[in-house]
């Protein structure tokens, strides 16, 4: 018999106004739910609009039986958070659309406002998911750090650290996005079309961070994104990276702020993939990355051993075959799909469980993967290394009390590996730069000397050199000299290092907008590089 009745009244922590919660028989015999504000439910028209837009049954739609529930009890009184993560005494949890521990009881999960679709919703078994996913992932040094970042979010506040981003670089068609998948399965996302798209973070970052909140926040592959020119892309990047650090502006219910050690901030760490590294998109565009984004959203190219593909750990990987490599995507994209979500709520359980000494097993884990990085001096590479030691305590925790299938060995050698190629990452724009460095000295060096050169000839030349005590005048065509450089960045590199010793002159005045007199009395667009004799090194 079709019926409508209110099930439940429901406050939402992000403004503190009451929903009224009902349930109704729709025309095809299914049940529906409708939330309504409890002045729109007082308006019996209204709320038969709403039904009416909802499908409802007909024999419901009459003002006796709308007036009738909306001045009914509702069965339960529960509650709407302001946004996911952790209660203020670690002893329970918010998602989307649940919540975990007996703190929490009372939460549903997020407001409609905020809550992202229903495939957020966990789904399968957990012991299908280790043995279909975590058991492959063992054979991949990049699925090991991805699932690992989903289980080292929710330690982020504990550990004092801020929020961080990974950026998994690579060749379509290797698996990176496979990877990417395999971290977001942990959390409830299930399908690559279901993961969060640039366009959505681009547009407006606050409600994915309410939703993320000591969560992994999975965005799609960075070439997705939609913008017009690289340069465009990566300040979008860039711009991504520095928000999601910052967290929001906006202060939190005082459910979630209670207390000192949770602040007004949501962290999170996030996960992307592109076909190459950030810093290299910033120097395709003649841009270059700072330290403090670096860290923000750190490149991992995620291929090794000399692999085209993610399975670095599996037995003969080498010999993998694209057929072969390519079935096991779409297993782990079938498993995926069928099985996320429940693997957290164990996980997090065991966390509560646990918290009375949780900080301490988090600083163990992380002490021991960062003693075995104690070589590297730079705070930039200390920062990242410790990030990468929380990542590490997050898989050890899940091994422990989530049956996680690895050995906390197998995950520290994956993710040392995963770590040194992000530092090696940093290494490469040094290298950039003397790599350019030495390609402007053998470019200067080609030069023929102005005694030997014909008055005639200097209208066919690159440029050439005058040799003088102590350096070298070299005088090169600006466009010679920009088409010496592998790109723009290693160019900008090279002439703030030229620029920094004093060895270049880009004109004698403003007037001449960067134009020489050569030796034959023609004025042409030109650099003047003098170049010690000694010291010649970058």
């Amino acid at each position: 018999m079709p019926f409508l009745k209110k099930v439940a009244l429901i406050e939402d922590l992000t403004d503190k106004e009451f929903i009224q919660q009902y349930a109704f028989t729709r025309e095809d015999g299914a049940e529906g739910i409708i939330e309504l504000k409890p002045a729109e439910a007082d308006r019996w028209e209204d709320f038969r609009g709403r039904l009416k837009n909802k499908n409802a049954h007909p024999s419901i739609l009459n003002r006796s039986d709308i007036e009738s529930a909306a001045a009914g009890q509702p069965q339960t009184r529960c509650s709407y958070a302001a946004a996911a993560g952790w209660l203020p005494r670690r002893n329970g949890f918010v998602l989307p659309s649940r919540s975990i521990g007996k703190a929490a009881s009372h939460i549903r999960g997020l407001s409609h406002t905020v809550l992202l679709p229903a495939y957020l919703r966990p789904t399968g078994k957990s012991v299908d998911w280790i043995k279909l996913i975590g058991t492959v992932a063992a054979k991949s040094s990049g699925m090991m750090l991805t699932i690992s970042c989903a289980f080292a979010a929710p330690l982020l506040r504990m550990a004092n650290q801020q929020s961080f981003g990974i950026c998994l670089s690579g060749k379509t068609g290797g698996g990176k996005t496979t990877a990417t998948l395999a971290g977001a399965s942990v959390f409830s996302v299930g399908e690559l079309d279901h993961l969060l798209s640039w366009n959505a973070t681009l547009a407006g970052l606050e409600p994915a961070l309410r939703a993320h909140n000591d969560c992994l926040l999975v965005v799609d592959d960075l070439n997705k994104m939609p913008s017009a020119t690289e340069k465009e892309k990566y300040r979008s990047a860039r711009d991504f990276a520095y928000n999601l650090s910052t967290g929001s502006t906006k202060r939190r219910s005082r459910v979630f702020d209670d207390g000192p050690q949770n602040g007004g901030q949501y962290r999170l760490i996030s996960l992307t993939s592109a076909e190459t590294t950030i810093a290299d998109l910033a120097a395709s565009c003649g841009e270059k990355r700072t330290g403090g984004e670096s860290r923000r959203l750190i490149d991992v190219p995620v291929y090794f051993d000399g692999l085209g593909h993610i399975f670095d750990r599996a037995k003969n990987a080498e010999k993998l075959t694209q057929t072969e490599l390519d079935a096991m995507f779409s297993s782990i994209h079938v498993a995926c799909s069928r099985n996320h979500g429940h693997i957290f709520t164990k996980y997090v359980r065991f966390l509560i469980r646990g918290r009375n000494d949780l900080r301490n097993k988090i600083d163990h884990h992380v002490k021991r993967f960062t003693a075995k990085h104690a070589t590297q001096t730079s705070l930039l590479e200390a920062d990242i290394i410790r990030k990468f030691g929380l990542i590490y305590a997050g898989g050890a925790l899940a091994i422990e009390g989530a049956g996680l299938p690895w050995t906390q060995h197998a995950l520290l050698d994956a993710l040392s590996k995963t770590c040194n190629a992000a530092l090696e990452s940093l290494a490469s724009e040094e290298r950039t730069r003397r790599a350019g460095w030495q390609l402007l000295k053998a470019r200067l060096e080609s030069l023929p000397r102005s005694r030997k050169i014909k008055r005639s000839e200097y209208s066919s030349i690159d440029g050439y050199v005058e040799p003088r005590p102590g350096r070298y005048r070299c005088v090169i065509k600006n466009d010679k000299f920009n088409r010496t450089f592998s790109n723009p960045l290693q160019r900008r590199m090279v002439m703030d290092e030229l620029e920094r010793r004093g060895w270049i002159t880009l004109s004698r005045s403003h007037d001449n907008q960067g134009q020489f007199i050569w030796p034959d009395g023609i004025r042409r667009r030109s650099l003047e590089i003098n170049w010690g004799r000694r010291t010649s090194s970058a």
